[in-house]
């Protein structure tokens, strides 16, 4: 498998498959070796100015006891990491006052506040659905990991003005980089972004249950934030995968709103459309099924 580019800047993707052949010879005489794609995704929700925690949810009976959802009070849903993209709007972005531990007096940072604005998204950490009587302390609301192109801070504001960080990229990653939900309750941070762009946020939640001496431990949940506006960026495939069947998977990576169009050739010189779609999300997985030569090329271009 070879990922390669060409000079106009469309993004190509080769893929020996001669141990295939007997598979598309199959195809030829069932189906024509008709090609045929579409993408895997979900309806995603953006959200910009509701009410929402980062909830976590007990499920005894599942095979993950722990997880995380983004609740929507304002809408009463729960939404997993792949139904929605946070977005922080442009009206969130201000210029850092001196004396604070997110940078120098005058550069840029996006805040989502801890005080209800009806233009931001008001967002927190929630335990409310968490019974009494089962854990027998708070949570650890832990943050794993974050990719994006600038920092990432939680904070509260506290009495004389002093700020209470929770979370703090600037420093690196580590046990510090947490914040412990009281069972029953919740409440609301300031979220701050350094630059403009898609980041990508890991929490995991851990909690140990009553006359328990090991924690009861989440899997990672990664949320989307599109911190606005976002940059265009080039279409790029990745994460590329195939199944005997005859199904050729790979990752578009692109601008979020945008249209492109995957194409497919067998020689680099006669391109051929299999899908158009829009970016939902990125990445969003996509699959093209059908016709595997013993090399194909594939491209993503916006339209």
């Amino acid at each position: 498998m070879k990922h390669e580019s060409s000079s106009n800047g469309a993004l190509k993707l080769r893929v020996w498959f001669s141990f295939l052949m007997p598979t598309c010879a199959m195809l030829v005489l069932a189906a024509g070796c008709l090609s045929t794609a579409f993408a895997q995704s979900t309806n995603v929700v953006e959200v910009v100015s509701e009410h929402c925690d980062f909830l976590i949810l007990y499920q005894p009976e599942a095979t993950n006891q722990l997880s995380i959802v983004l609740r929507n009070e304002d809408h009463g849903i729960n939404l997993r990491t792949n139904e929605v993209i946070l977005v922080a709007a442009e009206s969130s972005h201000i210029r850092l006052p001196a004396g604070t531990p997110f940078g120098s007096e005058g550069e840029a940072i996006w805040i989502l506040p801890q005080s209800q604005d009806p233009n931001l998204l008001y967002l927190g950490f929630s335990a409310e659905r968490i019974p009494f009587g089962v854990f027998a302390r708070p949570f650890n609301f832990r943050l794993k990991s974050v990719e994006g192109p600038g920092q990432f801070f939680t904070w509260q504001a506290a009495e004389f003005g002093e700020l209470n960080v929770k979370m703090n990229t600037r420093d690196g990653v580590n046990d510090a980089d947490k914040t412990t939900p009281i069972i029953g309750s919740h409440e609301h941070f300031n979220w701050g972004f350094t630059a403009s762009g898609v980041y990508r946020v890991t929490f995991q939640v851990d909690g140990q249950r009553v006359g328990e001496s090991t924690n009861l431990v989440s899997e990672p949940s990664t949320f989307i934030f599109h911190v606005l506006p976002l940059p265009s960026e080039p279409p790029r495939l990745a994460s590329f995968s195939m199944a005997s069947q005859g199904e050729f998977t790979f990752d578009l990576i692109g601008t979020v709103g945008a249209n492109y169009r995957i194409e497919a050739s067998d020689d680099f010189l006669a391109w051929t459309e299999v899908m158009a779609l829009q970016l939902g999300m990125s990445p969003m997985r996509v699959t093209v099924l059908g016709q595997l030569p013993f090399q194909r090329f594939y491209r993503a271009r916006e339209l």
